[in-house]
């Protein structure tokens, strides 16, 4: 019985493990692909960190737009 929530207690964490390293890669992933398509490095990044918005992107991309 212990061998048996071991091995169950251990495919859960291997689990939550791998989930959060494929999301993580997928974020990286986007944010190289914005780069590469010419995005500013920061931008994109902003774009999409987990705690950035949608609106302080755009807020970024108009003050950029208007220094140059």
């Amino acid at each position: 019985m212990d061998k048996l929530l071991v091995k169950v207690a251990t495919e859960i964490v291997v689990v939550i493990i791998l989930t959060a390293g494929g999301c993580s890669a997928h974020k990286d992933y986007r944010i190289s692909q914005a780069i590469k398509n010419g995005s500013d490095p920061v931008i994109a990044r902003l774009a999409y960190c987990d705690g950035g918005s949608y609106e302080r992107t755009i807020h970024v991309v108009k003050m950029e737009n208007k220094t140059k």
